[in-house]
């Protein structure tokens, strides 16, 4: 990780991404200080024409992140509330952040139904049969695994069923 950044850094950084991006057709753009916006992970920066008169269009937002400084421009076809709850997520403004829900399988109890947890996990996931075999034995060795799922509803119920053959465990929320 990079040294973190000041407010008149990021703007700079901001400012010099702009100049970068015209051409010698295009209207001169300044950034809209008044609109700046600061987050944990950094600022938000809305631009346009130094000419009021002059109207354009897809001038995105640019985020600067504040641990290295690296410019990332937004987009204009969602709102920008996507964008930055995506960037303060995942680091990235686009394709946005998923939520995946990981179950991990941390121990068992006496009496853990070891072949019923088997094909459980077959059936919730794409593990072949010696895969999923390797899976049960490493609970059995008290070694963690983790399954992920796309839904909160999958995870939970692998998790209740899982729980109901003697394995212990829990849910993770992680962004990706």
């Amino acid at each position: 990780m990079g040294q973190i950044i000041s407010t008149q850094e990021a703007a700079r950084l901001a400012a010099r991404f702009l100049r970068s991006a015209q051409t010698s057709s295009s209207p001169e753009m300044k950034l809209l200080e008044n609109l700046t916006e600061e987050h944990d992970f950094g600022w938000v920066f809305f631009w346009g024409p130094v000419d009021e008169n002059v109207r354009v269009g897809g001038n995105a937002p640019l985020i600067v992140s504040r641990s290295d400084g690296s410019v990332h421009a937004a987009g204009t076809a969602h709102p920008i509330e996507r964008y930055i709850e995506s960037f303060a997520r995942v680091r990235r403004t686009y394709p946005f952040a998923e939520a995946r829900y990981v179950v991990t399988l941390d121990g068992w109890l006496p009496g853990l139904q070891k072949i019923s947890l088997t094909k459980l996990i077959r059936h919730f996931s794409t593990l072949d049969l010696a895969r999923a075999k390797q899976f049960t034995d490493d609970i059995l060795a008290n070694r963690k695994g983790e399954l992920t799922f796309q839904t909160q509803e999958q995870a939970d119920e692998f998790l209740s069923q899982a729980k109901s053959l003697g394995s212990l465990g829990y849910i993770t929320k992680r962004w990706e």
